[in-house]
């Protein structure tokens, strides 16, 4: 990398000819495009070659190492952030002085932050994380009003939402002129909103989800509904995902799936819970249009979910809590749940391409069983549909969330 020398300083910024003089720079600078690779490839040369990690087949980010006695630490990076966790006592710290010695380390002993997201350790099998301050912050920026001043909510949006999104989609179509103060300030707080979704708060997953495909055509009910999310956040900014041990099959992972069925495209909902809380959720739109009715939207959104559940079984399986028996995918359609069963050919199902059909063959191959739910007692509703009754989805976010 060349650059030229920057203002200031006592260096010569020309030669004695008067020729401009251009740095060859020995490493990256901080925050240009290779320096993150560049950073990456030593801490893995150091940690896999130096310190004989196993860097995980499964996330590039996780190294983990089992030592003899059958003790082991792990180890989640991100960038130049780290979060260890170990029972390996005097072994594990004898890998940080050894790190220690190649990068220099700031080590906090349980920290109550990471990445922006609040983290609170209730007991060594209760844990608590959230995105309070970063919620609170995001409040601070965006608010149009004292929170005060807002109804109280019990839930992020309802079926208004979903009015809202109906009329942007026609303004989209009819290529209506959109207020330009909108678009401005809608993409950035949906922008700063969907960063609390994957962090802790699975509950503003599907209203986060709608908002963001109207992001460069919105309109001023869209937006209402978009503070009204905020203001929701910044009245239970306290929640969170909160894991514990001593939960009943605590170690076992276990899935929901749900769609709902749209003339354009189709939502996908799922969540994957561990340890009481979900470690995994998702509210997107399908990539195809579901042309037999809801069926068909049912399996591609299990699928989906089978796809979830396979890489969370491989990674668990690193991290030494190997899932013994075949994952439970709960779903609350029968007839998807007898496409997902049998390897037949259907008239209502040839059309639909293999990829959406790959909980058929992971049900096979035993590493997933689907089962039945009532939609009443299926979760993964809130994540698409925003006209679910305040005590439905609020039954919902408790068993998601574990609060």
């Amino acid at each position: 990398m060349y650059a030229r020398p920057p203002p200031g300083g006592s260096w010569s910024r020309r030669d004695e000819r008067g020729v401009p003089i251009v740095w060859r720079l020995d490493r990256p600078l901080y925050g240009s495009s290779d320096a993150a690779r560049i950073w990456y490839k030593t801490l893995d040369h150091q940690l896999v070659m130096n310190q004989q990690f196993t860097r995980s087949e499964y996330d590039p980010c996780y190294y983990y190492k089992v030592f003899k006695d059958g003790t082991r630490i792990d180890m989640a990076l991100y960038v130049d952030d780290s979060w260890v966790v170990d029972n390996a006592g005097a072994l594990a710290d004898a890998e940080l002085e050894n790190l220690s010695k190649a990068f220099k380390l700031t080590v906090q002993e349980n920290p109550k932050s990471f990445l922006g997201m609040n983290v609170i350790s209730h007991s060594r099998k209760r844990t608590t994380i959230s995105s309070h301050a970063y919620i609170l912050k995001l409040a601070s920026t965006y608010m149009l009003k004292p929170a005060a001043e807002y109804p109280r909510f019990s839930i992020p949006a309802d079926r208004t939402l979903h009015q809202s999104y109906d009329t942007a989609i026609k303004q989209k179509a009819l290529d209506s002129a959109i207020d330009d103060s909108l678009k401005k300030i809608f993409p950035s707080l949906v922008g700063a909103l969907m960063y609390v979704v994957p962090s802790a708060r699975p509950d503003v997953a599907h209203a986060v989800n709608l908002m963001a495909r109207v992001l460069h055509y919105p309109t001023s009910a869209v937006l209402a509904c978009a503070h009204r999310v905020l203001a929701y956040l910044q009245q239970h900014a306290e929640l969170g995902v909160t894991f514990d041990g001593d939960t009943p099959s605590a170690a076992v992972l276990h899935a929901y799936s749900d769609s709902d069925w749209g003339i354009e495209a189709s939502t996908s909902g799922s969540v994957v819970k561990l340890a009481g809380a979900a470690v995994a959720w998702a509210s997107r739109r399908q990539h195809i249009i579901a042309i037999c009715r809801l069926q068909e939207a049912e399996i591609i959104a299990a699928s989906e979910t089978a796809l979830e559940i396979v890489y969370l079984r491989q990674l668990l399986a690193e991290m030494g809590c190997r899932q013994e028996e075949p994952t439970i995918l709960y779903v609350d359609n029968k007839g998807a749940i007898e496409l997902s069963r049998d390897l037949k050919s259907c008239n209502r199902s040839r059309h639909v391409e293999r990829r959406y059909l790959k909980v058929r063959e992971l049900v096979a191959a035993g590493d997933i069983e689907v089962k039945y739910v009532p939609t009443k007692d299926n979760p993964a509703d809130i994540f698409t549909k925003s006209t679910l009754s305040s005590v439905d989805a609020t039954k919902h976010m408790k068993f998601i969330m574990n609060y």
